[in-house]
């Protein structure tokens, strides 16, 4: 999409006469911020103007990022490869160091529907947040055991373990919903929420190490001042928020995300007042650890389901607002009615990790969620830390992020000459533009998107190609032994220009190979 052409006023300008600037919020510093946004929205189009270009090549750090690595046997391989081809040697020897330093206010990922029975007990790995359990269904146990559900999360980031445990203290409290929803997603609180939360950290049993050393220090901690907090989160935006602001067809949703960009509140226009910054995203007592950037409570929504709550209100914040109180409210009716139990255990599960292994194992869970746990180690490593855990019939789904990087034609810049990228990135957006009509989304969104070509096209290149990676990844020569994995049980998420990381693939499997495996819907 060539902004160049379309009919949108300049935001430095614009927003502020119509808005006004949020309260506490540096002008000077949200003028910069919005001028680069524009402009670099304004400039997109040059993207694919230099990738239809005959002369292009990758830079270093494309390469890089497009390949994850520059060794002698990658560059081989990609001498050689063919569409399609999966670089086995890199993927069962390659595995990105996850950096636990990073501090994750919620997920940067959607959780799709899954459906847990009552009775049961699901193992959540590197859980992050509850968003699973927001976006869950769950129903009677055919065997009769309607005992609660437990729900186990497992977590190497003692941050996302306190964090978590204050959410579970006011689910369970009587904190208010929005003082909850304030909590997990907003940079700011109101007055009400910064009370709730002080209330919840009290009661909290005393955790020992650096957990205890987070619940400690938020326990003893005045309010975090409004005016640090829209200093901290707005330096943490990138001008890619531009492709997000500008997605929009509606000026009333844009004008919304820019807000939001500015400011991380889901506040706004709510009657109630920010007087603080929220202290889990911003007060940190360890030093070693730093909070991501570019967070946005967008990457933890699905595009359908926003989509469709989009259409039940006229309001782009009042449908966010609405999908993850509804989850709320779920989740805490299922505790109150002693149908869910949560236990946070915070660990690094790997294979050298013995006594964790033991202890879920002891469990007997009937499901594992590993969330893109397999990024980080070999596919070997990956099966056989999962049979550890789990029966046989023991249901396991996770994701991947970092697939296309092992699997040659799943990016555009892939492809020569020239002419062949055109006739992809034309494809591409003829494959949105049905895709979005056919959720209404095109009501909303602009089509095509606008962002770097290589995003969008990246998604459309990975149908082609998930099942090169899907075959080597669960295959029994790699794994040590057979895999259930029915092809219905994979599915790729619809482009979304909310996303952090385009191309997830979501996949669902087992070790028994008589159990008949539903994909979750």
């Amino acid at each position: 999409m060539n902004i160049k052409n379309l009919d949108i006023p300049t935001l430095e300008s614009y927003y502020p006469r119509h808005r006004g600037w949020p309260i506490g919020i540096s002008v000077s510093d949200a003028k910069v911020f919005l001028s680069i946004i524009d402009g670099h929205a304004r400039c997109m189009w040059g993207h694919e103007f230099e990738l239809l270009d005959d002369s292009f090549e990758l830079t270093p750090n494309m390469f890089l990022k497009r390949f994850g690595s520059f060794s002698p046997d990658r560059k081989d391989w990609l001498d050689n490869a063919g569409l399609g081809s999966v670089d086995e040697k890199f993927l069962n020897s390659f595995s990105t160091a996850y950096d636990s330093s990073i501090l994750h206010s919620f997920s940067n990922c959607p959780d799709f529907k899954q459906i847990f029975f009552q009775g049961e007990t699901v193992v959540s790995v590197g859980f992050c947040d509850f968003g699973l359990l927001l976006n869950c269904e769950l129903k009677d146990n055919d065997s009769g055991n309607n005992g609660p559900l437990k729900f186990v999360g497992v977590d190497q980031s003692p941050f996302t373990i306190a964090k978590s445990l204050v959410i579970y203290e006011m689910l369970k409290g009587k904190q208010s919903n929005e003082s909850i929803l304030e909590v997990w997603f907003s940079s700011t609180w109101s007055e009400g929420t910064w009370k709730d939360f002080k209330d919840a950290v009290s009661v909290i049993e005393k955790q020992e190490g650096e957990v205890g050393e987070y619940l400690s220090h938020w326990l003893k901690s005045s309010p975090f001042p409004l005016d640090q907090a829209r200093n901290e989160w707005l330096k943490s935006m990138k001008r890619s928020s531009c492709g997000l602001i500008f997605g929009f067809k509606r000026m009333n949703d844009i004008l919304d995300t820019t807000e939001y960009v500015l400011s991380g509140d889901l506040i706004m226009r709510q009657g109630k007042k920010s007087v603080c910054g929220n202290s889990t995203m911003f007060d940190h007592p360890i030093l070693k650890y730093k909070r991501a950037h570019n967070e946005k409570i967008f990457e933890t929504i699905y595009l359908p389901d926003l989509i469709k709550s989009m259409k039940e209100t006229s309001c782009l914040f009042d449908a966010i607002r609405n999908m993850k109180l509804k989850g709320i409210k779920k989740v805490r009716k299922w505790i109150s009615q002693n149908l869910l139990q949560i236990e946070l255990i915070h660990g690094s599960l790997c294979l050298q990790n013995k006594n964790l292994i033991q202890r879920l194992k002891n469990m007997k869970p009937s499901a594992v969620g590993w969330s893109n746990c397999s990024d980080f180690m070999s596919p070997k490593d990956f099966h056989k830390l999962a049979r550890s855990i789990g029966s046989d019939d023991c249901v396991h789904f996770g994701y991947s992020l970092n697939w296309v990087i092992y699997v040659f034609g799943t990016s555009i810049i892939d492809y020569r000459p020239a002419q062949v990228r055109k006739e992809l990135l034309d494809l591409s957006k003829s494959a949105i533009e049905l895709l979005w009509n056919s959720l209404g989304a095109t009501e909303y969104l602009l089509s095509p998107p606008i962002t770097n070509p290589i995003n969008h096209a990246h998604c459309s290149l990975c149908m082609n190609y998930k099942e090169n990676w899907l075959k080597y990844f669960f295959k029994s020569s790699t794994v040590g032994g057979p895999v259930n994995h029915p092809d219905a049980a994979t599915h790729m998420n619809v482009y979304s220009p909310f996303e952090r990381v385009h191309g997830q693939l979501n996949f669902t499997w087992t070790y028994d190979m008589k159990l008949n495996l539903h994909p979750k819907k």
